[in-house]
């Protein structure tokens, strides 16, 4: 008998809406610690390939963009969405409380909640 080799596009698998994990709040967390060793945190987001900037594929997840965001936002407690003539926009924590105050009390929570 001879053997068939099967070419497969692992990049196809391996980017099955199945097989994406959720965007979690411990996905958050651990992704936050890895991006805040970054020169520049605020220019970069937890949830985007490579941390690359606000822009950035977020192909990794089987979430939303809203849904990021959403864990994002609550993790530093945002709750309050901002309205402009976009609409609905989702609007990041170093925009909405300050690069400062983002920065700490992104890792005051870290540190309550035992992630660092």
């Amino acid at each position: 008998m001879q053997e068939k080799t099967v070419k497969v596009n692992i990049a196809t698998i391996h980017m099955s809406p199945r097989n994406k994990p959720r965007y979690t709040e411990k996905t958050h967390a651990r992704r936050l610690v890895q991006m805040l060793k970054r020169a520049s945190p605020c220019l970069c987001c937890p949830a985007a390939r490579k941390f690359s900037g606000h822009s950035g594929s977020l192909d990794l997840w089987n979430s939303e963009l809203w849904e990021i965001c959403s864990v994002c936002r609550a993790f530093v407690g945002i709750t309050k969405w901002v309205w402009s003539y976009k609409g609905l926009t989702n609007r990041c924590p170093c925009s909405v409380l300050g690069k400062e105050e983002a920065l700490a009390t992104t890792l005051k929570i870290l540190t309550q909640k035992g992630y660092i």
